[in-house]
């Protein structure tokens, strides 16, 4: 919740959050998608500093296993998931297994995307932008209908 008393942390991988001061997540379950990596394991991690349980999906199952052995040394719970976010019934099972693991669902961080092709339209491949729609938009929005369907 934001309120007049939030402050605006800074996190490692100059990733933003907003917070309560002082507020602490115990009890609260969040699902970062792409936790396994970069900006997502830094968030999971964040989170699990503050007492969230965890789960983390990521396409990499090692590097998903790792930051969940990190959460866990944290004194936090996390699980790790490998899901395809671009494949709908992965998904859709990402979504039924997550809402049932830790119990009720607050918290959801997507970080999975992906970069293609930036130098422009000369150069690139006919199906770049697909990929990008497909991995940036769809996807997200699949793991976001599948939890709020299910609220």
């Amino acid at each position: 919740m934001i309120s007049e008393h939030s402050s605006v942390s800074s996190i490692p991988g100059d990733a933003l959050t907003i917070v309560e001061d002082g507020e602490s997540l115990d009890g609260k379950v969040a699902l970062v998608s792409m936790g396994g990596r970069g900006r997502g394991r830094e968030l999971a991690l964040h989170l699990a500093s503050r007492g969230a349980s965890v789960i983390i999906a990521d396409s990499e199952l090692e590097s998903a296993e790792q930051t969940a052995e990190d959460i866990r040394a944290l004194g936090s719970k996390a699980i790790a998931v490998a899901v395809d976010i671009t494949v709908k019934s992965q998904v859709e099972m990402l979504v039924k297994y997550a809402s049932g693991i830790f119990g009720s669902l607050e918290f959801l961080v997507n970080c999975a995307g992906i970069i293609y092709n930036v130098s422009g339209l000369i150069g690139s491949k006919e199906n770049d932008l697909e990929k990008l729609l497909t991995h940036n938009i769809n996807a997200s929005m699949s793991i976001n209908h599948g939890l709020v369907s299910g609220w």
